[in-house]
């Protein structure tokens, strides 16, 4: 029998605490209605005001430009990422031609640009040479001297080249048939190197 009544209080407990959760469940909280909502919002804008001094301006805009330098220079990053991607994974047959061509017209702006250099300090080193009467004596420029020190060099290594191919033929040597080509180094020994051939060529 008394089992009997245990099993009944737990089932009234049971039905109880369901009847508490569905309530809870399936029960519909009514707040404010939709006019207070909005009457209030206007009144309370989301964003304060805030009070237009010297200090807030400045931090405003070094906010502002803070994020749009880091925009930029994301974007920036992003495009040159992609575009050295594509590069390189693209085949060379299937690499835009205008690129290609755009590529190929900055080179050789770049070198005609080198060779004006170039004329432009060959030009001046001869106008120094017509204007040297032997009695006057010119400060030479930075072009004329690397030429005055690759000159020495090349004059130093003629006459090393002389002395090599010279020592070791000795008198067994068949110059008929050179098979080392010894004549031709002692063809390059035999031309000198001089200022004066290099600003006339």
């Amino acid at each position: 029998m008394s089992a009997f009544k245990i099993l009944k209080d737990v089932s009234i407990s049971f039905e109880a605490d369901l009847r508490k959760l569905s309530n809870e469940q399936f029960s519909v909280k009514i707040g404010e209605p939709f006019e207070e909502v909005l009457s209030k919002k206007l009144h309370t804008p989301e964003v304060p005001e805030q009070e237009q001094n010297e200090k807030n301006t400045l931090q405003n805009y070094n906010d502002a430009v803070t994020a749009k330098v880091l925009e930029q220079q994301i974007v920036k990053f992003l495009c040159q990422s992609h575009s050295v991607k594509s590069i390189i994974t693209t085949p060379d047959s299937n690499l835009d031609p205008e690129f290609l061509d755009c590529v190929l017209l900055e080179k050789e702006k770049e070198l005609d640009r080198v060779r004006e250099e170039w004329d432009k300090e060959l030009g001046e080193l001869k106008d120094m040479r017509d204007s040297v009467d032997g009695t006057t004596e010119m400060e030479p420029g930075p072009m004329y001297k690397k030429l005055r020190t690759l000159v020495d060099k090349m004059e130093l290594m003629r006459w090393l080249i002389s002395k090599l191919v010279t020592s070791r033929t000795g008198d067994r040597y068949d110059w008929l048939t050179d098979p080392h080509n010894r004549r031709r180094a002692l063809k390059v020994a035999r031309e000198d190197n001089t200022m004066e051939k290099f600003l006339e060529s």
